[in-house]
């Protein structure tokens, strides 16, 4: 029986078997908790545990961590809530960053080739802002590529030319120690991606800045939940399942050093198959350590991640927020890659269940079914 194996962790992790248990729970338990009676105030007082995790978490007040039914959402709070006459935004952020972007008519920085922010690009940016209130949006993990970003550097020239930074740390929570997120005003976070349940993200506010925190409104309009910033009822099954996730970073940061060593076993592998038709995109940058992200000339993405699935392995072409339809990847346009080469994209994300001998079978599998225009003829024939 053909194993089924899944490679796609930076779309969704899988559930933590505690994050599911506190999921289930909640699901089992009747109220809202926004009602005045026992059970709403049961609700509530989950809800309210949940937010003093985040808040002790990133070193902040309760009052500033609002939850959302996703990251999109959050990135979507974070740009459209904040009272900015103009937006600044990376070429290669995520879609929810980006198509608002595109509305706003904002300015775009360039990365390099190796996937960084050019900060050349950034302090002009940046500058053509002097005197005016702006926002940037950086992420501090690319989700295709994994390529990390020093946020608290990029931070320190926008906080002197007058701005507030926006992190999406969508791919960083659970992945990274470090206080990655180190001088951002506002965070993204998203429960799905650290091994909670789906439906629940944050926008995290860790400025002391009074224009920002006053100057912040709802782009849902409706009740006073989230103290008036995101109308609707809160999904507290999800954000207790987000919370458990979040006590179990400690524990996923140990991990990574084994996962890191085995995506760096899995590169040089791929590099004796394809050789000289293999480009690995951010290798020479700080990456994530459970991604690799790369083109094959000669095997589109469709193929490669069709192919691959059925043979119940499960890879991905980059994003997933694209309603399961395959793209040319944008990101690797922006880095300087081809046409062909953004339509070759696969990305292979890691978890710590994954072994030598997972891999080995995903990279047997590879060989095998690759057209032969892909192959490494010298070592593979």
């Amino acid at each position: 029986m053909t194993p089924s194996l899944y490679f796609d962790h930076h779309a969704t992790a899988p559930l933590l078997p505690a994050a599911r248990e506190a999921l289930e729970k909640q699901l089992e338990r009747v109220g809202n908790g926004s009602s005045v009676h026992e059970f709403g105030r049961v609700k509530r007082r989950v809800l309210d545990e949940a937010r003093q995790s985040f808040a002790d978490f990133f070193a902040t007040s309760p009052r500033r961590v609002i939850f959302t039914s996703s990251a999109t959402e959050a990135n979507n709070l974070a740009l459209q809530g904040v009272c900015a006459s103009h937006l600044i935004v990376s070429a290669v952020e995520h879609d929810s960053v980006w198509k608002v972007a595109q509305t706003r008519d904002a300015a775009v920085v360039n990365v390099t080739a190796d996937g960084l922010v050019c900060e050349t690009s950034l302090r002009r940016s940046v500058a053509a802002c002097q005197g005016k209130r702006f926002l940037v949006s950086l992420m501090a993990a690319n989700n295709e590529t994994g390529v990390m970003w020093d946020i608290s550097s990029l931070a320190s020239s926008i906080h002197d030319g007058g701005g507030w930074l926006h992190c999406d740390g969508v791919q960083s929570l659970g992945r990274v120690a470090s206080r990655w997120y180190e001088g951002a005003d506002m965070v993204t976070v998203s429960s799905h991606k650290i091994g909670g349940a789906m439906g629940a993200g944050a926008l995290i506010v860790l400025s002391d800045d009074a224009a920002l925190l006053e100057g912040l409104r709802p782009v849902i309009h409706g009740g006073g939940q989230e103290y008036g910033l995101r109308a609707g009822t809160e999904n507290v099954a999800a954000i207790a399942s987000f919370a458990v996730a979040l006590h179990h970073c400690p524990e996923a940061w140990r991990q990574q050093a084994a996962v890191a060593r085995l995506r760096d076993y899995f590169e040089k592998q791929l590099r004796d198959i394809f050789a000289t038709r293999l480009t690995v995109w951010g290798s020479q940058s700080p990456r994530l350590s459970g991604v690799s992200c790369f083109s094959i000339e000669g095997w589109r993405s469709i193929e490669m991640v069709m192919a691959l699935d059925l043979e119940g392995i499960a890879v991905s072409s980059g994003s997933a927020c694209s309603s399961g339809q395959i793209q040319p990847s944008r990101v690797i346009t922006a880095m300087g890659g081809t046409k062909q080469q953004a339509s070759e994209l696969l990305r292979v994300s890691f978890g710590a269940e994954h072994t030598k001998k997972h891999v080995d079978y995903l990279l047997k599998t590879m060989k095998r079914i690759a057209p032969p225009l892909a192959l490494n003829h010298s070592l593979a024939l």
